[in-house]
């Protein structure tokens, strides 16, 4: 069955009208087979589908082997795997297509996969059709040799060099095989281009200034008349290192025809340097508000760590040519001096090192080019395509440095205002010579404009001046050690702007600050910064903040990059942002090992809060949040149906509740192992209209940390269950019972949704498997119960005991090894009496699992001072699994004042327990076995189960 195009299948065609792009990731392909596979072999049974649409014949694709080492039949075209590359849970298949067996220079097809399971998600094609092999004669005359592999010398000789001054009387001297060095060869089939021989920047058009260095290229001989353009010639690729007179040592790429001896392909090898930059301003890398930009530099002291100098970062410079003297002209940025006051930029004498003092002018142009550049690569590590997306600008964009003398940047765009033109710098403060170039969060500011230009033709938005503030502060928010978080630019004084700005205060959408400049700017900023705090930035870990700094950043890119060009559809109001937004998260695939589809009711909730989705008859101007969606069903996980604040432990909501019998009973009982029990769910609708259809599902799962949606949860015996006539506005209802037989002792983990016509859960609309770290939290249809309870009424012995025979399982949900490290957090009674948390499985801790791999977690309570009932009743103990530095799971031991021991969990008998330690090491006295670390002993029947410290 071939693939077919539907509505959800978005196809890109070049002129001819050959299809080159395929873009499904709202209807992905799965092979139509029961067995699960691999992406590589999805990717297979994908091309073999998609084939007719490429025009791809099927001899092309016959058998999909590799075609290394093999010669082809005359005329023969073939598509063959070449390369399988992963990043986290996403492969890029890559199929090179050649002629006669050799592969053909950047022609083939690629596909994206995802495992588990296995699905295609999009494919781009750069085929060549038509082959047509030039088949050029030796010139008249030539000496034998032609159409033979070149020796050192001869390919000095093809490459237009023959002699070259030298020594200061200007002798030539020959140059021999001694001065270059052949470092590969291969043969392959190349299309003649003549406008790409030599890299484009070594034209005279390229060249707009004396700083700005071409590529170094090489004097080639004219291509002889009987090489064609467009036509596809076989070729042998020489890479070979030349020394250029002033740059030592360049690494190059040549195409050579054998018949013609005609060079058809010329590139040079670049490098990087290092230099000394502000990669984030002092105030907010130290929380130091001394460290102004008018603080002295001062030199390195023991003393005086404080000062600018000794906040510089050592960082790569990429995409600078390896050029001697070494100049701030790379690929994509340029640090030029096109603008009063005259601040020529810098030159390092050889390839390597821009290290200067913090208020020089050369400190600032570094700053210059690796701000810049650096957003540049974050675009691009996060899966833009520059060329598409920037399509508008001409590489490297330029950046004066220092070519204001006002606490001011600029962004300007090109000669017709569809791209990145140049970017001036100013300076952060008064009374200071510290360029703007240094200040990390306002190049992002100013970075921003320049995609608006390009995308959207305008350096601004049709509501607000600009989007910047808020990519700004969100990239510089997960490690900012600033004072004061809601500052946007902390190192600029004179620039007041913040991020949590109230809607009471008419800082709302429509309130009387919304004036679609500046101001706008600071609405749409504390909208977005709402956002970033509720999907992680408010974490106490790091690595979560950041995780939710760079998703958002990458909705943020995503979104400018879709909307339309202001003189066809501006985007007139927030609203129209906000589905913007929405649909890049709707539209994610994957992103760094997380599906999309997960945060898109945040961004909608914050617009709201903010004052946006007011209702018809609301008054104006706005002081009020909005309206929520019409339907809006939830079950309360502490936040009444909203998102803050955020949640680290999302696992503990109380309006899901076990009981023993069908008895509609609403407090929470121990689960009974091994017969029916009762679960019940309260359930609510904050939307302005009646919910209808509203359904409620049930889902369970052992004790684990670090589960996967769908995959690690079994629907309850009664799966799910309707509300009848529905819910209205405002309206409360429990729901239930949920039959369900649990299995595991411990207290396994329930979730629930609710659904509502209008209002579905992420679970039925998510890109993918999902832990539901990344999913409960994010959507109030869906709530998470891993709570037990365990005694506080019994004393130490009680609460010790409570944890002699527990379990719950930690999981790797990733296809990668990573980091687990378990964090007890004991209550305030506990901890002033020096209780603590130990864990008796292997690792203890911290420990490494492998990919998809699980291990068995026995956490045990170690006493400290003796307390009284009513100090920890309502209190929990909590444990929580962080997978690479992020919270995947945990579970919850609320301690119950009235509970004198752990309630029975087997069905029909009673258990005894000799909660002492002591007792324990009796026994195992009298089993002749070591005692010194026994955490407790718990006797079910006439079954001993005996719990060592790990060292044992």
């Amino acid at each position: 069955m071939s693939f077919e195009i539907t509505p959800n299948v978005h196809e890109q065609r070049d002129r001819g009208g050959r299809l080159r792009h395929l873009e499904h990731v709202q209807e992905p392909y799965r092979a139509s087979t029961a067995v699960e596979l691999s992406p590589g072999v999805a990717a297979n049974e994908y091309l073999r589908e998609v084939a007719p649409l490429y025009e791809v014949p099927s001899e092309w694709i016959a058998g999909l082997g590799s075609t290394d080492g093999q010669v082809g039949a005359p005329g023969e075209v073939r598509l063959s795997w070449e390369h399988e590359s992963s990043v986290m849970e996403t492969s890029v298949v890559s199929y090179q297509q050649s002629y006669e067996g050799l592969p053909i220079w950047e022609a083939g097809l690629s596909i994206t996969a995802h495992d588990s399971p296995a699905r295609v998600t999009s494919s781009t094609s750069s085929l060549h059709y038509d082959i047509k092999i030039g088949r050029p004669q030796p010139p008249a005359g030539t000496t034998e040799g032609y159409g033979k592999e070149l020796s050192e010398g001869e390919l000095l000789t093809v490459l237009g060099i023959s002699r070259q001054p030298s020594g200061p009387d200007g002798v030539g001297t020959e140059r021999t095989e001694r001065n270059i060095r052949i470092n590969g060869r291969r043969q392959l089939v190349f299309q003649y281009d003549p406008t790409q021989r030599l890299h484009p920047e070594t034209s005279e058009e390229a060249r707009r200034g004396p700083l700005q260095a071409a590529p170094p290229t090489l004097p080639l001989p004219p291509v002889p008349e009987q090489i064609r353009p467009d036509e596809h010639y076989l070729v042998t690729e020489y890479l070979f290192t030349y020394p250029m007179p002033e740059l030592g040592e360049v690494h190059w790429r040549a195409f050579v025809e054998p018949s013609t001896r005609s060079v058809l392909y010329l590139r040079a090898f670049a490098a990087c340097a290092t230099a000394s930059v502000y990669t984030t301003d002092p105030i907010t890398r130290t929380g130091n508000a001394a460290l102004s930009a008018t603080a002295a530099p001062g030199p390195l002291t023991t003393t005086n760590p404080g000062e600018l100098n000794y906040w510089r970062a050592s960082v790569t410079l990429p995409h600078l040519p390896s050029t001697s003297p070494q100049g701030l002209v790379g690929s994509r940025v340029s640090v030029v001096d096109f603008q009063t006051p005259t601040a020529p930029p810098p030159t390092s004498p050889a390839p390597g090192s821009f290290d200067y003092s913090v208020p020089s002018d050369d400190f600032a142009a570094a700053c210059a080019y690796n701000n810049i550049e650096s957003l540049f690569q974050l675009m691009e590590g996060m899966g833009f395509n520059l060329a598409a997306y920037l399509d508008g600008t001409t590489f490297p964009v330029e950046i004066d440095h220092r070519s204001e003398t006002d606490v001011n940047a600029h962004s300007l765009g090109n000669a017709t205002g569809t791209g990145m033109g140049r970017y001036t710098c100013g300076l952060v403060q008064s009374g200071s010579t510290v360029s703007m170039s240094c200040d990390a969060r306002v190049m992002v500011h100013e970075f921003v404009h320049g995609l608006l230009y390009d995308t959207v033709h305008s350096p601004n938005l049709g509501f607000v001046h600009n989007s910047g503030d808020s990519l700004a502060v969100i990239l510089h928010a997960p490690d900012s050690l600033a004072p004061d978080r809601f500052v946007t630019f902390p190192w600029v004084p004179l620039v007041t702007r913040r991020q949590d700005r109230q809607v009471s205060e008419g800082w709302a959408w429509g309130g009387i600050h919304d004036d679609g400049f500046y101001e706008s700017e600071e609405i749409l900023s504390t909208t977005m910064f709402r956002i970033y705090r509720s999907t992680g930035g408010d974490s106490g870990y790091p690595d979560t903040r950041r995780f939710a700094a760079r998703y958002l950043a990458y909705l943020q890119l995503r979104a400018i990059g879709s909307l339309a060009t202001s003189p066809i559809t501006p985007t007139p109001d927030a609203g129209v942002f906000a589905t913007t937004l929405m649909n890049a998260d709707h539209g994610t695939a994957i992103f760094e090992g997380h599906p999309g589809g997960a945060f898109h009711k945040v961004v909608r909730w914050s617009f709201e809060k903010q004052g946006f989705y007011q209702p018809p008859s609301g008054p104006t101007p706005v002081t009020t949040p909005g309206a929520p969606p019409a339907v809006d069903v939830y079950i309360d996980d502490g936040r009444a149906g909203e998102y803050a604040p955020y949640l680290e432990n999302f696992w503990e909501t109380t309006d899901i509740w076990n009981r023993v019998t069908a008895d509609g009973g609403t407090t929470h009982e121990t689960p009974i192992l091994n017969v029916p029990n009762y679960v019940y769910c309260r359930v609510k609708n904050r939307g302005t209209q009646k919910a209808q259809d509203v359904v409620v599902k049930g889902y369970h799962s052992r004790p684990t940390a670090g589960l996967i949606w769908p995959s690690d949860w079994q629907s309850m015996t009664t799966p799910s269950l309707s509300v009848p006539g529905g819910l209205a506005s405002g309206g409360t209802t429990v729901v239930g019972p949920f039959a369900w037989t649990p299995a595991v002792e411990g207290h396994e983990c329930l979730l629930m949704t609710v659904s509502a016509d209008g209002d579905l859960p992420n679970t039925e609309t998510v890109n993918g498997p999902i832990p539901p770290a990344r999913l409960v939290p994010f959507d109030n249809n869906v709530a998470q119960r891993n709570v037990a309870p365990i005694p506080g009424g019994g004393g130490v012995e009680g609460l010790v005991g409570a944890f002699a025979g527990r379990r719950f399982q930690v999981n790797n949900p990733y296809s990668r090894t990573v980091s687990v490290k378990l964090e007890a957090t004991l209550p305030k009674p506990l901890a002033i009496r020096n209780w603590r948390m130990k864990f008796a499985n292997p690792g203890g801790a911290a420990f490494e699992l492998g990919p998809l791999a699980s291990r068995e977690v026995r956490p045990r309570l170690i006493p400290g001072g003796g307390f009284h009932a009513n100090e920890v009743a309502g209190t929990t103990i909590s444990i929580r699994s962080l997978v690479d530095g992020m919270v995947s799971g945990g579970m919850s031991y609320a301690i119950e004042a009235e509970l004198h021991e752990l309630p029975d969990e087997q069905p029909g008998h009673s258990t005894e327990r000799d909660q002492s330690p002591e007792a324990a090491a009796r026994l195992l006295g009298c089993l002749d076995l070591p005692n010194d670390d026994v955490q407790g002993v718990h006797v079910r029947r006439v079954t001993v189960d005996i719990e060592l410290g790990p060292e044992q």
